[in-house]
């Protein structure tokens, strides 16, 4: 079997999900191919955090 071409990714899902929506915060666009369960751990952990939600239809 051939080596990894990078390293194993350490930074949890919902973190990196978190972590890119503060990056790039209006230009992020999620497209998911699975379970949703990632996206509402996400959300609910920055719900925690903020006073408002906007989402589109």
């Amino acid at each position: 079997m051939a080596a990894a071409a990078r390293p194993v990714e350490t930074t949890p899902a919902v973190d990196f999900m978190i972590e890119s929506a503060h990056a790039y915060q209006d230009n992020l666009i999620i497209v998911p191919t699975g379970p949703l369960t990632n996206l509402a751990a996400a959300m609910q952990k920055i719900l925690k955090s903020s006073t408002s939600l906007v989402t589109l239809p």
